[in-house]
């Protein structure tokens, strides 16, 4: 197998539903809340003091793939 990096950037906020789902650990869900939705919890909780959701950071994205 042959592990491949792949780097991408963008604006936090035009996260996707497919990677929100993706980024967010298991947690309990809120009922109406989408992966983006708890995606921008998570984010504040972990990154709100310097950066928050609001802002829109420029964001580095790692996707790791194993080629077979």
């Amino acid at each position: 197998t042959d592990p491949r990096l792949m780097f991408s950037s963008s604006w936090l906020n035009d996260i996707s539903e497919e990677d929100a789902e993706a980024e967010c650990i298991p947690l309990p869900r809120f009922k109406d809340f989408s992966a983006r939705e708890h995606y921008r919890v998570l984010w504040d909780a972990i990154n709100g003091k310097k950066h928050p959701w609001e802002s829109n950071p420029w964001v580095w994205a790692l996707t790791f793939k194993v080629a077979a």
